[in-house]
């Protein structure tokens, strides 16, 4: 790649003949909206993927999940059930998965979705995905602490469109989509609809004795519906009136999963302190991509082959969404632009965390003094967010450009956390307790509402040089937030409060060397608010200095370049980037808290903990071999880790001072659930048939390195390798293909949630092989 740059730099006829490709689906053909305004992909000085409703389509994309495998830089876990839909860019990955507030902004429409119940979408009518990766506090606020995803619905046209699709698969797979939009009043008013409906019913079978054929025989299903309408008005010129609705329900199966347990003396945990019925308390090494070689040999004559857990209800989650934009071009280099956004959101999730173990069966142990019993889990939560964003932007097409405006923004969020242990073993779960701020019989460690009010000024300016090649850039942020919640655990206690006061930078340089060449440097603060662990965590009291954690800071530094090089063959991003993470949010146990010989959850809080750091490399790159044979790559590689004076304070409980440290020193160690290594290579192929039809085929490689479960670095996911393809055959308005994911059926551990309290490792299974047939119309 250097020496390609290099022979570019050095050869003027050859760079200034390299411009964005034009309409072949090269990434120099993609506009987005990152900063806002349209721009081709390849002109924006900021490491960003798109992935388009094309590309998805193809692949069998169904979740974000898969969006990530070839994002590289971003990954996405959902861990058991998808309620705490968790998005890590560049390493910086949150302990808090329950918090109300992601590392990662998610946005549809560039209205921001809150709560991990509500980030995992559908995937229907998005025109695509932008994901944009650094702190943009400027633009979207201080929610993207370390980037931003969007989701860019479909909008109405001047034309006629009627769009679908419908898809079957294994594993019980069906999707159908409809889209239709166009002119009501032509020139004047225009609108669409969309309606999809989609089921699974999962891929890895349920072999607990019982689940028989029912709905819940099998792990990793779901129903999922959504619904979405917008209108465009143009009642003048230069002024665009936008309102669209959306709406996503869904239920969620669990998702195939086992778990080790220290305090089974049947399982065996390999490492740390040893418990007092003789179990290790840690797993040091890979976890195993299958439950079968874990166990000690107890009872294990009476183990059902593969996976298999007690039936329960899973997630059920809907999202619904109000948007409204007003565009007024009010003058010839002057634009007016207003954005309201009203999303709510429900969330909840039932489970029982225990699978292929023994206990599950009457006529086993845990303890020898332990009531024969399993815990049951409820996590639910209800979000009602409102935002109002009002900008003027100048652009004269001169060297100045600027914009400035003023953000406001409420959300209401509700969120509820217990389990109930001594449940009966063996049986399943059929609760539909929907109420999201019912405990469902559960013994609660957390009940909080919780207050959001955001008011924010905010601008940017650039100017250029040179003749425009080159490019200064800054942008700021003004924050005040307002914290205030009430812990519902204990009502007779007054309300929490905090504020916020906060600003939030980004610099930037930009230097086109050429129309087809360009590099850049940035600078940028993100900065995530602070908030409260309440005045109880289930029965502990928290002493005063308890109570609230503080804000989280970084600063992220990158230098990049993005090219069309090679009469636009070959078209590249680069970037390099190193982030410095102050004031971290972690876990920790309540001075409060005193330890019990029964197993249960231990009640957690959050304090702000000690530091990190990451720095990596991002590439992707597409390659024109001939006119029909296309390969392309993406790779990241990520080093993150925990700073000097970073503690792990939950050790104590578990490490033995030999694989890890039991005064919870972390320092040096990498960060749990981000992989050092992601990539992707795939090759795509056209061949015309004559009379209007193409062949199309595909095939894709998608790598994940190995990454650790949490910062003692013990326990740790191995790498994995899968392979996916498609075939296809398209005329002028149709297509037709098979897909597949997964082709080689490889049986993989994609992540794991830790309980370190109860030292317990819930081990998700990556999806088995999955394929299918689509047929998509686009009139």
């Amino acid at each position: 790649m250097a020496a390609l740059m290099a022979a570019a730099m050095g050869t003027p006829a050859l760079a200034a003949a390299a411009e964005p490709a034009a309409s072949d689906g090269t990434p120099g053909d993609i506009v987005v909206t990152a900063r806002k305004s349209s721009e081709k992909l390849q002109d924006v000085p900021l490491s960003i993927a798109a992935v388009t409703a094309a590309d998805m389509q193809v692949r069998g994309s169904a979740d974000l999940q898969d969006v990530a495998n070839y994002t590289p830089g971003l990954r996405f876990t959902d861990f058991l059930s998808k309620f705490n839909g968790n998005a890590v860019i560049r390493g910086l990955s949150q302990a808090n998965v329950q918090s109300a507030i992601g590392n990662t902004g998610v946005f549809l429409d560039g209205v921001y979705l809150q709560r991990g119940y509500m980030v995992d979408s559908q995937l229907g009518d998005i025109e695509r995905i932008e994901v944009v990766k650094g702190p943009q506090s400027a633009l979207y606020g201080q929610n993207t602490f370390s980037g931003a995803i969007n989701y860019v619905l479909r909008q109405p046209t001047n034309r006629l469109k009627i769009d679908g699709q419908a898809s079957i698969g294994n594993g019980g797979y069906k999707d159908v989509r409809l889209g239709i939009g166009g002119p009501i009043i032509k020139d004047l008013l225009m609108a669409r609809v969309y309606y999809a409906n989609a089921s699974f019913d999962g891929v890895w079978k349920n072999n607990f004795a019982g689940a028989g054929t029912s709905d819940l025989a099998h792990f990793g299903g779901y129903k999922r519906e959504n619904f979405s309408a917008s209108v465009k008005l143009t009642p003048a010129p230069g002024l665009t009136i936008l309102g669209s609705y959306y709406k996503l329900t869904r239920t969620e199966k669990i998702r195939a999963f086992y778990t080790i347990d220290g305090n089974l003396k049947e399982d065996g945990l390999n490492c740390g302190r040893t418990g007092a019925n003789g179990s290790k308390y840690l797993w040091c090494g890979n976890l195993p991509n299958s439950p079968a070689g874990k166990h000690t040999g107890v009872n294990s004559a009476n183990y059902p082959d593969g996976l298999f857990a007690a039936p329960q209800p899973g997630m059920y989650g809907s999202t619904e969404l109000w948007h409204g934009s007003i565009k007024y071009d009010f003058a010839p280099a002057w634009s007016f632009n207003y954005d309201f956004g009203d999303a709510r959101g429900v969330g909840i999730e039932q489970s029982i965390f225990a699978s292929n173990s023994y206990y599950l069966d009457a006529n086993s142990y845990r303890l020898s003094t332990a009531t024969v019993g399993v815990s049951r889990q409820r996590e639910a939560g209800l979000l009602k967010y409102q935002s109002h964003d009002a900008r003027i932007s100048y652009d004269n097409r001169g060297p100045l450009k600027f914009d400035f405006g003023y953000f406001h923004s409420k959300a209401w969020d509700s969120f509820l956390f217990g389990n109930r242990t001594g449940q009966a073993a063996g049986v399943a779960w059929l609760s539909d307790d929907l109420n999201p701020l019912s405990a469902g019989g559960m013994n609660l460690f957390n009940n909080r509402l919780t207050e959001y009010w955001t008011d924010s000024v905010f601008g940017r300016a650039s100017y250029g040089l040179l003749d425009n090649r080159l490019t200064l850039s800054a942008e700021a942020r003004y924050s005040h937030t307002v914290l205030r919640t009430v812990d519902r655990l204990a009502l007779t206690r007054p309300p929490l409060r905090a504020a916020y006061n906060n600003i939030t930078p980004r610099f930037s340089l930009e230097f086109k060397q050429s129309p087809g060449l360009m590099f850049y440097a940035s600078a940028a603060k993100g900065v995530k608010n602070g908030g409260f662990n309440g005045y109880v965590t289930g029965t502990v009291s928290l002493l005063e200095s308890e109570r609230s954690f503080g804000e989280e800071v970084n600063w992220t530094y990158e230098i990049g370049t993005k090219g069309s090089l090679l009469n636009n063959r070959l078209i590249y991003a680069l970037s390099l980037f190193y982030i410095d993470w102050q004031k971290r949010q972690i876990s920790a146990t309540p001075a409060n808290y005193v330890v019990t010989t029964v197993t249960a959850a231990v009640p957690g809080i959050y304090v702000s903990g000690g530091a990190a750091r990451s720095m990596g490399v991002e590439l992707s790159a597409t390659y024109k071999v001939t006119p029909k044979l296309t390969v392309n790559g993406s790779f990241a590689w990520q080093d993150a880790r925990a700073s000097n004076g970073a503690i792990n304070p939950t050790t104590s409980s578990y490490c033995d001072d030999v694989v890890c440290a039991s005064s919870g020193n972390v320092a040096g160690n990498f960060l749990g659930n981000v992989p050092w290594l992601q990539g992707t290579l795939g090759a795509d192929y056209r061949q015309p048939l004559g009379n209007g039809l193409t062949l199309f085929a595909g095939v894709d490689e998608v790598f994940r390195g190995k990454l650790y479960t949490d910062t003692t670095n013990t326990a740790s996911i191995a790498p994995y390798a899968l392979t996916n393809g498609r075939i296809g055959v398209e005329g002028g308005t149709w297509k037709a293909f098979i897909w597949g994911k997964n082709l080689l059926d490889h049986q993989y551990a994609e992540s794991s949630f830790v309980v370190p309290s109860i030292y317990q490792y819930n081990v998700s299974m990556g999806d088995r092989r999955t394929f299918g047939a689509t047929v998509t119309f686009n009139y």
